[in-house]
């Protein structure tokens, strides 16, 4: 059957603008599979990962350029019954047809047919259910941080006005070309990315501020809620990060995501923000988030870095801020899985070894998603401790070992460590920490490390915000 192997990532933005808003549909959500083909004369088969979401009962891909070679288009749709038709065309030398016919059911997808003079298998399936249930909890729980943190707000206090928003997100890489590491920056290009990337980092940093305020806040202020909310509010009413986004947009979309939903689930007790108000939001939320995994979904947990832990986290904090199981059934997926797969039995990550100078850094950086996603996954009755015999306490203590002492890591890469934008570890890159030692309280060093660098800036916007005050003790420097 299929000797070649090719890859089929069937994104959101085609999805986004050809299908209209309709009803959600009993088979709508994220299916993950192949689709196999024979071979044809002389051409070998082949076989294509493929990743898609279902909104409404369809979905529409369009890749390349009509008319062009590897052009392709394909539709489908699912009818109320499980009736599955998939239609389409695709040009080689001549413009051929592809129509496959099946049925989803019970979370399976499974349709035969043509494409063009080859004989195809679809198999695919949807995540499996996470096991949380709705209504989904987040965390930190807002109301039990100000309990326990809570200050006098500032009466005087004026709502600054958001970033314009900002539709396209063309960011691009930072790193050499040709640099297989990916760990030898390019000043100008990092200068070029950090001004591309502005509007979304003043973004998330002020909302993260924001955020930080309404926690900390007591009694409640209605005034921090409506900014807080009305900055979220002025990005979905442009459909911001909604139109072209480079590679290396997807990236800066899916950080600036998490800090959004986040911080846009400490407002879940804001009843002066009305519902229509929030489904606009949420609907918003919703599009980026599924816009997001496709590219993941396609390819083995087992061969992706810390790229798949941060969209994990950004479709986990997304979903609860929602209440969308298919996004919190495919995060919980990919969090184990991750885990499970990419965390050795010394703590290491091989894929972050291979970033060669910067091999600390991303553990620390691939680290950071997981540490926040445990904690919402444990106020959902998740153990993500708990997979892989344990495998996140081996990676935090091989992380916070190799950040202490970065020549645990330059021996065995054979070069020394460094920080992207830092001339060395900050004390905001131990932010991953302060949820983890305040579920295992007996980790005593870390404790200590915690101790001294608590009022030093362990925030981080791409985290939510200040983590000493979102998961820390009372006190703790704030």
């Amino acid at each position: 059957m299929a000797r070649a192997e090719r890859s089929l990532i069937l994104g959101m933005a085609g999805w986004l603008a050809s299908v209209p808003a309709t009803a959600a549909a009993p088979f709508d959500g994220l299916y993950t599979g192949t689709i196999a083909c024979e071979a044809s004369g002389a051409s070998p088969g082949f076989s294509q990962a493929v990743a898609f979401v279902l909104q409404g009962g369809r979905f529409i891909s369009e890749k390349g350029v009509a008319g062009q070679r590897n052009y392709e288009r394909m539709a489908v749709g699912v009818t109320a019954d499980g009736a599955l038709t998939i239609e389409g065309r695709y040009w080689a030398d001549i413009e051929k047809p592809i129509r496959y016919e099946g049925r989803v059911a019970g979370g399976r997808m499974h349709a035969e047919g043509p494409r063009g003079p080859r004989r195809c298998v679809l198999d695919a399936a949807a995540p499996p259910p996470s096991g949380a249930t709705r209504p989904y909890r987040a965390a930190p729980d807002v109301a039990a941080r100000r309990a326990l943190i809570g200050k006098p707000g500032d009466a005087a206090f004026a709502c600054p006005e958001p970033p314009a928003p900002v539709r396209d997100v063309k960011v691009e890489p930072f790193y050499q070309k040709g640099d297989p590491t990916h760990s030898i920056v390019d000043p100008a290009a990092y200068e070029a990315r950090r001004q591309a990337a502005a509007p979304f980092d003043k973004l998330a940093a002020g909302i993260a501020r924001l955020g930080d305020r309404y926690i900390k806040a007591s009694p409640r202020d209605p005034k921090l809620a409506a900014c807080l909310f009305g900055w979220m509010e002025t990005w979905a009413a442009a459909g911001a990060m909604l139109g072209e986004v480079t590679h290396q947009g997807a990236y800066e979309r899916k950080w600036t995501l998490t800090t959004l939903s986040l911080n846009y689930a400490l407002l879940a007790d804001a009843p002066e923000i009305g519902p229509e108000r929030r489904r606009a939001v949420e609907a918003w939320f919703a599009a980026i988030a599924w816009a997001t995994i496709p590219y993941y979904a396609a390819k083995p947990f087992a061969e992706q870095n810390n790229h798949l832990n941060w969209a994990a986290l950004a479709a986990l904090s997304t979903g609860v801020a929602v209440q969308d199981a298919g996004l919190v059934d495919w995060s919980v997926a990919a969090l184990k899985g991750v885990i499970g797969s990419n965390i050795d039995a010394d703590g290491s990550l091989p894929h972050e070894l291979k970033r060669a100078s910067k091999a600390t850094h991303y553990h620390r950086f691939a680290l950071e998603p997981l540490a926040v996603a445990a904690e919402i996954a444990a106020a959902n009755g998740i153990d993500l401790y708990a997979v892989g015999d344990g495998a996140l306490h081996r990676l935090v203590a091989y992380t916070a070992a190799a950040m202490r002492d970065p020549d645990i890591v330059a021996r065995r890469v054979n070069v020394a460590q460094s920080v992207v934008g830092a001339d060395a570890i900050k004390p905001s890159m131990w932010d991953w920490a302060e949820p983890y030692a305040a579920r295992f309280p007996g980790k005593t060093e870390l404790a200590a490390t915690l101790k001294d660098l608590r009022g030093k800036g362990l925030f981080s916007a791409w985290a939510g915000g200040d983590m000493t005050l979102r998961f820390g003790p009372a006190g703790g420097g704030l």
